[in-house]
């Protein structure tokens, strides 16, 4: 069986106490320790005391003028259970397995087909303190440990280490975390099973503590990807920046924000892998790829519409790529949304459900 991993669940559900629950957010530390960097805006607060999450989607079709669900549109199901301080405790995750047998009877060959269903769970450790310290990863009925994730802090509650080990007991993989005296993050190491340097990332920071770089390196100490951050008075990021290298093009991304400091504008500029660089004055001048991505999101802060619009000539612009997503939702009492709709073109595409469970 395929393992899929609980970062990619945690994306959207890791839980930060507040006046809601926030279920994803962009952490400075928590994106590496989680193996994977947040997108900007990917942050989403359910009210009330949540106790369970199950997300279950399926593709939508039009029928009799409505739009309904047709199949599940994947295979797994996943609950996310909370404690009473807002922290998840544990996500299991149910997937439907298609089993095919053949075997001969009276003579003849049968086949035979039925659903089963297999079970992956994740059970969350953490100290006295809330801090988390350990995720243990089991799978199928037998309830065997696969995978075993153990964290180490500083005193300031910052993850320091970050180890991934088999059910042997042998290490997968291991990370560094290290700290400026503001609390920054300034580079995380990260080694392979043998305990080599696999890659390294490097962060800086300006005066308020806003980070305006970052460099990822090799085990041959060559640098392949790199960004620069630009902010906006509000200290949100503005501009992002990915200089060309061997590895990749000149990337630069533009953002503008609502008065809620929601994302609602999107501008990505790629330049073409070959040109005379000497020629070159102005970065933007040799874009040859726009991506322009307008969103719209309604009273509770979900979007409800989302607009992409591709180039491919920065200086003579023509259209060749147009999309357009929207999202209807369905909301509870306490203002969580249980069903979203997406349609894609005018065409129905999928319906997410939400079944949410409270504290009394």
């Amino acid at each position: 069986m395929r393992r899929i991993s609980i970062l990619l669940f945690l994306l959207f559900f890791l839980p930060i106490s507040g006046s809601g629950q926030t279920i994803a957010g962009s952490v400075p530390t928590t994106d590496w320790v989680f193996g994977r960097t947040f997108a900007l805006n990917s942050k989403e607060v359910v009210k009330g005391r949540v106790k369970s999450i199950t997300e279950r989607e399926y593709r939508a079709k039009e029928k009799f003028g409505e739009i309904v669900k047709d199949s599940k549109a994947n295979d797994w199901t996943p609950t996310f259970y909370y404690d009473l301080k807002g922290k998840i405790k544990e996500c299991k995750i149910v997937f439907d397995k298609r089993i095919k047998s053949s075997k001969w009877i009276n003579e003849e060959w049968v086949q035979n087909e039925y659903f089963t269903s297999i079970f992956q769970t994740y059970l969350f450790s953490y100290n006295n303190s809330g801090i988390l310290t350990e995720i243990n990863e089991y799978y199928e009925d037998d309830n065997k440990l696969r995978y075993r994730t153990k964290f180490k802090h500083d005193l300031k509650g910052n993850p320091i280490e970050k180890n991934v080990y088999h059910s042997t007991g042998d290490l997968e993989s291991k990370y560094g975390f290290k700290y400026d005296e503001n609390n920054n993050l300034i580079s995380v190491i990260h080694y392979n099973k043998y305990k080599n340097i696999e890659d390294v990332t490097y962060f800086t920071y300006n005066d308020k503590n806003l980070r305006i770089t970052s460099k990822r390196y090799n085990a041959d100490e060559k640098c392949f990807s790199s960004y620069i951050y630009t902010y906006n008075e509000k200290k949100q990021i503005s501009k992002r920046v990915s200089p060309p290298s061997q590895y990749d093009p000149y990337e630069l991304e533009k953002y503008t924000y609502d008065l809620n400091g929601n994302i609602i504008t999107e501008i990505f500029f790629l330049e073409p892998f070959f040109f005379n660089r000497e020629d070159v004055v102005n970065e933007e001048d040799i874009v040859n790829e726009v991506d322009s991505e307008e969103i719209y999101y309604d009273a509770n802060g979900e979007v409800i519409n989302h607009e992409d619009y591709r180039l491919n000539n920065f200086l003579k612009p023509e259209l060749f790529f147009s999309s357009k997503d929207e999202f209807k939702y369905v909301y509870d009492s306490y203002g969580n949304w249980i069903s979203r709709t997406s349609i894609t073109n005018d065409k129905p595409e999928k319906i997410i459900e939400r079944k949410i469970e409270y504290y009394k």
